[in-house]
């Protein structure tokens, strides 16, 4: 069975750079009596109704290939630290070597699972998913499931039936896609909307491989600014996520100079029923350009940045790479088309046995320059985080951008509707934060 396009793009890139793992990886702190080996079969439930567990990959006359089979169980390893002097550095050093150990994709175990007991009351749970198996959209729906699962056995009930379907049905979809009417559409509009667009500008100015490793920082949206978010969004009619792409957007206008910026919107790319019921890969990366500059009023830039959003969301599943092919705004060396935003407010916890706790990102896939990523929290407070590529951005760059972004967004949500970019307080020279 063939792969579908983002399959394809990981096959290779793994093979060009098998080195650097494309692994998504999570933990989980799970409080309380947990029964291992009940929690264990869950896992491998969810792996298998979920498609994560069926399938396996062969390469002939170099071109690779997937094949339906009945599920391997996902090995799930049950470690006990609890004996050594710091069991919580021990468990960070297990899922290190785990999610960073190059992984042959052809014969390899691509998905991996670990419960790692570090009191009595404390497990942590670990779960890495190779990119070619599965998209974040996937991945998080197995943690979910398995959620479901353990909290029914737990119960002595049956959980709800599975919706998920064959592997299959995300290739077929795909294939009918491309020689459809909406194909041609999709083309057009992208065309449309980036004729004349810049090469993207990164904060870094430069553009790097991806690594083994990234640099990250995250932070609590302060309550007041969450409520003003709201207010802003319930007044111009869009969103939590849409304020805050307008405000990065702005951000990245002001912090590179350069009017017309382009983002890039990290999607999953499964518009229909079908599609957010189909296990495989189909997520995607499509440009935001919203035309903003420094004269824009914030009220405009908002609207201006929705308008985009909803139309890249609309085209989102035109390919990436049939999008730089085509129009060719991106250099091979970038990958993206600037900065990469990533809406994850629904994906950040799971419920377990009645509990929900926050999931904790390891690894979310390569990172070419930076990631911003949106989140909320067990309290459903907004998180903001930025991930960078190490080669680009040291530590003290991540920290400082991001301190910098919620100090603006801050002044940007606040500001008087017809305030342009360009006049909000919050760059002086050298980029230093002026309050």
């Amino acid at each position: 069975m063939p792969l579908t396009a983002a399959q394809v793009a990981v096959w290779f890139s793994q093979r060009m750079h098998p080195e650097v793992p494309d692994n998504l990886a999570y933990v989980v702190d799970v409080r309380g009596n947990l029964d291992e080996p009940e929690f264990a079969q869950a896992v491998r439930v969810a792996a298998r109704e979920t498609g994560v567990s069926t399938v396996s990959f062969v390469e002939s006359e170099g071109w690779p290939y997937q094949v339906e089979r009945t599920s391997d169980e996902v090995p799930v390893h049950l470690v006990d630290l609890r004996q050594l002097p710091d069991p919580h550095a021990a468990a960070q050093r297990w899922t290190w070597a785990d999610r960073s150990r190059p992984v042959d994709i052809a014969n390899d175990d691509l998905v991996t699972a670990a419960l790692l007991r570090v009191s009595d009351d404390h497990v942590i749970w670990y779960l890495r998913v190779h990119h070619l198996v599965a998209d974040t959209f996937v991945v998080a729906a197995l943690m979910r499931r398995t959620g479901e699962i353990y909290s029914a056995a737990q119960h002595g009930v049956d959980p709800i039936a599975s919706v998920w379907s064959g592997a299959h049905n995300a290739v077929d979809a795909e294939y009918d896609y491309c020689g459809s009417a909406h194909y041609v559409r999709d083309s057009a509009y992208w065309a449309e909307r980036l004729h004349g667009a810049h090469e993207p500008v990164s904060l870094a100015h430069r553009s790097a491989e991806p690594c083994l490793t990234t640099v990250r920082t995250r932070s609590t949206v302060p309550a007041a600014v969450n409520n003003r978010i709201a207010y802003r969004s319930e007044q111009l009619g869009t969103t939590i996520a849409i304020v805050v792409a307008a405000a990065f957007s702005s951000y990245h206008l002001r912090a590179t100079g350069a009017d017309d910026p382009l983002v890039t919107l990290q999607v999953a790319a499964r518009p229909t029923l079908l599609l957010r019921r189909s296990p495989g890969v189909l997520s995607n990366m499509v440009p935001v350009r919203s035309g903003i500059a420094a004269s824009t009023p914030v009220r405009s830039a908002i609207r201006a940045v929705a308008e985009a959003t909803i139309g890249a969301l609309s085209h989102q599943r035109y390919r990436r790479e049939d999008i730089i092919r085509e129009l060719g705004i991106v250099s091979d060396a970038a990958g993206d088309f600037g900065p990469v935003l990533n809406f994850a407010l629904n994906d950040s916890t799971v419920e377990i046995s009645g509990t929900t706790y926050e999931v904790h990102e390891l690894a979310g896939g390569l990172v070419n320059d930076i990631k911003v990523t949106l989140r909320s929290d067990v309290s459903d407070a907004l998180v903001v985080e930025f991930e960078g590529n190490p080669r680009l951005y040291s530590q003290a760059d991540i920290e400082s951008h991001h301190a910098r972004f919620m100090a603006f967004m801050e002044q940007f949500i606040t500001a008087a509707d017809f305030t342009h970019i360009g006049a909000l307080r919050g760059f002086g020279p050298n980029l230093q934060l002026v309050r």
